[in-house]
């Protein structure tokens, strides 16, 4: 196994642990609960 293929499967398990501890659902109701970003002059 060379090096790309350990970090494939590193961010694989990272996504997947990802996706189990925050499901979609909920990054969705965050998305839609957040404020308004800032436009680029005001940053």
């Amino acid at each position: 196994m060379d090096i790309l293929d350990r970090i494939r499967a590193y961010k694989l398990d990272e996504v997947a642990a990802a996706r189990r501890a925050r499901p979609l659902a909920g990054v969705e109701a965050a998305a839609r609960a957040a404020s308004a970003p800032r436009g680029f002059a005001a940053a």
